[in-house]
């Protein structure tokens, strides 16, 4: 028998209960939308799950926001990203060369993941003639907020593209 936590509809009160008490109307339980599960007022801003959450088909983030970036690199026209704060895509258009190990931009996230930084993956997706195949790595983040971008090779004029996907 499993624990679940959700919230009072009706108080905002946290409530705990064992698998064997759940059932359409339970405080805190909506199963009004086929499919769907919610646990939680539609304000909770944090689910506690514990043991492991197990998970047997897409794990899908509708997060909205998409990051900012800022203090682009020398010869940096724009750092664009497409997607939100959880994963998507990042195209990183050169106007001349920048030197390898150098910040490229600053990456805000459009909603702080808090003082603990979270996991950041790149994942270079460059293909274009002409240009050097490099990996880009997070060169700094100290807290949730941002993270800075950098190469470890030397960049040229042209557009780098870049997935990410970030696990807070």
């Amino acid at each position: 028998m499993g624990w679940a936590v959700g919230w009072d509809n009706l108080t905002g009160a946290p409530v705990a209960f064992s698998s064997a008490q759940l059932a359409p109307g339970d405080p805190g339980l909506d199963t009004s939308s086929a499919g769907i599960l919610a646990l939680g007022a539609t304000n909770a801003t944090l689910v506690d799950i514990d043991p492991d959450l197990l998970f047997s088909s897409h794990l899908i983030s509708n997060a909205a926001g998409v990051p900012a970036t800022s203090a682009l690199g020398a010869n940096v026209t724009s750092a664009t990203f497409t997607g939100n704060d959880t994963r998507g895509t990042i195209a990183v258009v050169m106007a001349g060369a920048l030197a390898a190990n150098t910040r490229v931009f600053t990456a805000t996230f459009a909603v702080s993941y808090g003082a603990t930084p979270p996991k950041v993956t790149l994942v270079d997706q460059t293909s274009a003639v002409g240009l050097t195949i490099v990996n880009s790595y997070v060169l700094a983040q100290a807290t949730g907020v941002s993270f800075d971008v950098a190469f470890d090779q030397a960049l040229a004029a042209g557009t780098y593209i870049i997935d990410y996907i970030v696990i807070g």
